[in-house]
């Protein structure tokens, strides 16, 4: 993961294990229906495997997240690192901890007021920014989070990010 530095004070992985469950179930239920089709036929046999190619690839992009903060900046990315962001600690202007509406699902969402990467469960560490900017990590260690957020703050001689 691109993160600006070779030293990350936190980076934690959250699996995604609900994105997981729900891709295999899809994948069942496909194969199912083609194995108690029109007894496979190319056209079949074709479909299916396409079919399963976009659910591995959906696997494989979505089922984790992982977040790194480090002596400049805080990224995270999805599975192997198809979907990176990162954002310097310079911008972060608030944090807090909030709870995601079910409804909010999980990948990239967009929310009101900025933009939700999420791979389990509804905790996120929100992050405002300077310029109004917001976005929501979903994270199993909110706590750990902020404090490395801040920690690495501090450490650069910013003011120390408040807690909303």
């Amino acid at each position: 993961m691109d993160s600006g530095s070779t030293v990350p004070l936190y980076r934690h992985t959250q699996v995604g294990y609900t994105v997981l469950v729900v891709l295999v179930l899809i994948a069942a239920v496909v194969a199912y229906r083609f194995a108690t089709g029109d007894g496979g036929a190319d056209r079949g046999r074709v479909g299916f495997a396409i079919i399963l190619a976009v659910l591995a690839g959906c696997a494989l992009a979505f089922a984790s997240l992982t977040i790194q903060v480090n002596e400049r900046s805080l990224s995270w990315a999805f599975g192997p690192g198809l979907f990176r962001q990162r954002l310097e600690l310079a911008e972060i202007s608030d944090l807090r901890v909030v709870q995601n509406q079910f409804w909010y699902g999980f990948g990239i969402r967009r929310f009101r007021g900025g933009w939700l990467y999420n791979v389990s469960g509804g905790t996120a560490v929100e992050i405002g920014t300077a310029r109004g900017r917001r976005v929501r990590l979903g994270t199993d260690e909110p706590d750990q989070l902020i404090d490395a957020i801040r920690s690495a703050v501090r450490a650069r001689g910013h003011a120390d990010v408040p807690i909303r």
